[in-house]
């Protein structure tokens, strides 16, 4: 069984057809069924932007996944009214971005 390139069924295909119609695509042909598989399935794709398309999604769900970082934030025995109340501020807005947070006071 061949499968094209945008994913159409071209039906029952001998090896020799299916190899020339890849090459004249330039593109390759890669069995995605088992090998014991009856009928054995192929398709015509790009090998090399598929590998780079599987390796890019990786990586992608690896960036999503958000690491617990700590933050850390200082009080001085010098820090004004209005500095104290930004500072505190900032620590809502670490603990409900769900980040630990460190309070440090001199």
């Amino acid at each position: 069984m061949l499968i094209g390139s945008n994913g159409e069924k071209l039906g029952l295909v001998d090896l020799s057809a299916a190899l020339e119609s890849a090459r004249s695509a330039t593109l390759d042909l890669v069995q995605v069924s088992p090998s014991d598989a009856n009928p054995i399935v192929c398709k015509l794709l790009d090998y090399g932007k598929h590998i780079f398309d599987k390796k890019k999604n990786l990586s992608s769900s690896r960036v999503k996944v958000k690491r617990n970082t700590t933050k850390e934030i200082k009080f001085r025995p010098s820090t004004d009214v209005g500095d104290y109340n930004i500072k505190l501020k900032k620590i809502k807005s670490f603990i409900l971005d769900g980040d630990k947070t460190k309070i440090s006071v001199r």
